[in-house]
C-alpha cells in the first residue's frame, strides 16, 4: 500500500520511482524481521531497489503513519488494512500472494504488476509433533480440510483477504521447507540481525 500523495499508482510506476529515488522511499512494518519486513526486502532484491525499511511497535502505529504520510508505503496482511484501503486512505498497489484475493479482485498481484514469482504473505497452517502417529495426522488433515471446504468458513476467510488451502500433509511440509529456504536467504542478503 502506499500513500495517497505517493505519484506512482503501480507497481512499475513505485519501481520507477524507488529507482529514481534509491533510500528516499520508507516502508512501514510493525516490526524487524516479521513477514511484512521479509516481503520489503525481497521487493529490494527482486525490483533491484533500494527502500528503507521503518519497523514500528506494531500494525496500529505503522498504519497511523502511513495514514499520515510520515511514511511512503506499507507491507501488511490484508484483514489488518482492509478498512483503510477500502475508506481511500491508502491505495493498495498489489498483493503479494501467488494469485488475487477475492477480497481485493481488482487488486493485481506483484508478480503480474512487473515483479515476475514475488511471492510473500502471511500463512497459517497446523503442526504436530513430530513423532505424531501418520494415522492420526491424516486424520487431522482431512478433518481440517473438510472444515476449510465449508461454503460459510471459506467464504468468510475470502472475504478476510485469506486464500484456503488445504494441502496434503506432505505438500504443506514441502511448502514450509521451501519458505525457510526463501526467507533464509532474504535474512542473509539483507543482513537482518535478530533484535
Amino acid at each position: 500500500m502506499t500513500h495517497p500523495s505517493v505519484p506512482a499508482k503501480t507497481t512499475q510506476e513505485l519501481i520507477n520511482l524507488a529507482k529514481a529515488k534509491p533510500k528516499q522511499i520508507f516502508y512501514a512494518t510493525p516490526g524487524s524481521g516479521n513477514s511484512a519486513h521479509l516481503a520489503g526486502e525481497l521487493l529490494n532484491s527482486m525490483a533491484n531497489v533500494q527502500t528503507v525499511h521503518v519497523p514500528y511497535k506494531g500494525q496500529g502505529p505503522a498504519m497511523a503513519d502511513l495514514v499520515a504520510g510520515q511514511v511512503q508505503m506499507m507491507f501488511a496482511s490484508i484483514p489488518s488494512v482492509l478498512p483503510q484501503v477500502k475508506s481511500g486512505q491508502v491505495n493498495a498497489i498489489a498483493m503479494g500472494s501467488a494469485k488475487r484475493v477475492p477480497s481485493l479482485p481488482d487488486i493485481p498481484t506483484l508478480s503480474e504488476s512487473g515483479v515476475p514469482g514475488f511471492e510473500a504473505y502471511s500463512w497459517a497452517g497446523m503442526l504436530a509433533p513430530a513423532k505424531t502417529p501418520k494415522d492420526i495426522v491424516a486424520r487431522l488433515n482431512k478433518e481440517i480440510v473438510d472444515i476449510l471446504k465449508q461454503k460459510d468458513v471459506a467464504d468468510t476467510l475470502n472475504l478476510q483477504g485469506a486464500i484456503p488451502v488445504g494441502d496434503t500433509p506432505d505438500q504443506f511440509a514441502a511448502y514450509v521447507k521451501a519458505e525457510m529456504s526463501k526467507w533464509g536467504a532474504v535474512v542473509k542478503s539483507a543482513n537482518i540481525k535478530a533484535d
